[in-house]
């Protein structure tokens, strides 16, 4: 294993175990069961890691002596991407019972917040899949840049499920503060370095 890698699995590691922290001693996580918490804490520590992976592509427009970091993008997004799939199978096998046709029934009051969860959870297992030198080579840079640019959407989408899901607190918690106010930085980054692009290159 490269040092470099090993240095990302480690990354990967603390923020996990720092989340663990967060929820352990958080006033969310009182009178849960077990399953929900390992649910919430998965779903904030990928969240975390994904919009480090996002941030870190834009900000190199603005520091490029940052540009060094890339190199810890992918396996930065791809520890956020599987404690997210994680969360998802979790969710779904616990909490949902893999009732697809009640959860998409917007009459249920889980059925927005699961569909804005599914679509965000479909861009980033097709951004983790083809998050490889061979899917860019075979979409094209251009096709293969539109897909993953879909990601800051899902990241969005991500954020406002957790916040449509009825009886949600997570939002008046500081750790929930902080996880929107890191996702609002890497969108409004995103932005900004899409509006230097276009002056440059045509977008998609």
């Amino acid at each position: 294993m490269k040092l470099n890698d090993f240095k990302v699995h480690l990354i990967a590691l603390i923020v996990l175990i720092v989340s663990f922290g967060i929820y352990y001693f958080s006033s969310a996580s009182q009178g849960i069961d077990e399953i929900k918490f390992a649910t919430r804490l998965l779903a904030f520590a990928g969240t975390v890691l994904l919009s480090v992976s996002f941030l870190l592509g834009p900000i190199r427009s603005f520091k490029p002596d940052l540009a060094k970091y890339l190199k810890y993008r992918k396996w930065i997004g791809l520890w956020g991407a599987i404690f997210i799939l994680i969360h998802f199978l979790l969710a779904m096998n616990f909490h949902y019972r893999w009732s697809f046709s009640a959860l998409f029934n917007f009459d249920n009051p889980f059925g927005f917040a699961f569909t804005m969860a599914v679509i965000s959870f479909v861009v980033f297992i097709l951004m983790t899949l083809t998050s490889n030198a061979k899917s860019m080579q075979k979409l094209g840079i251009r096709k293969w840049k539109c897909l993953h640019r879909i990601g800051y959407i899902a990241l969005f989408l991500g954020i406002m499920h957790a916040l449509y899901i009825p009886q949600s607190i997570f939002f008046s918690t500081r750790h929930g503060m902080f996880l929107v106010a890191l996702v609002a930085i890497a969108l409004l980054l995103k932005a900004v370095s899409i509006i230097k692009d276009i002056k440059k290159h045509p977008v998609c």
